[in-house]
């Protein structure tokens, strides 16, 4: 885990935070298809340039609460390895935490659900969310079918 720049969500006071090198675009769209029988945490797939991309839907995952999911649909598209997934973040406030900000903070690693580590300052706590986890997790789910909740 390094200080690298970092985009920033905040969801009614509760901040969690990505790489920022692993984000390549940030869309609203219409319309989210559901998948069958998929866990509680996927909120469906879209359609991005020929892409199909899993959206996780990371309010539900972290169990915070936001406003009603009504389109526009707000949705971070990450790509790592190739690999691409969707995160929606509902009507989540963006920010961007620059590495030379990260750098007077207090960086620590912390392995707990979804999370790889935190980001301290006397008045803030950023958690930054594990984006291979997430990624093996959605992996398994889909190829097994089961209900993770």
């Amino acid at each position: 885990m390094t200080s690298k720049d970092k985009i920033v969500f905040n969801f009614n006071g509760d901040m969690l935070a990505l790489d920022l090198e692993a984000i390549d675009s940030i869309v609203e769209v219409e319309h989210i298809s559901l998948i069958p029988y998929s866990p509680v945490f996927l909120n469906g797939i879209i359609s991005l340039h020929g892409e199909v991309i899993t959206v996780i839907d990371i309010p539900v995952l972290f169990e915070t609460t936001w406003e009603s999911q009504e389109p526009p649909y707000k949705v971070v598209i990450s790509k790592m390895n190739g690999t691409y997934m969707g995160f929606y973040i509902g009507k989540a406030r963006i920010s961007f935490l620059w590495n030379e900000r990260i750098g007077k903070m207090k960086l620590r690693k912390e392995k707990e659900k979804y999370i790889i580590g935190v980001i301290e300052s006397d008045d803030t706590v950023i958690k930054i969310i594990d984006w291979d986890f997430l990624l093996k997790l959605t992996t398994e789910a889909l190829s097994k079918g089961y209900q993770l909740f």
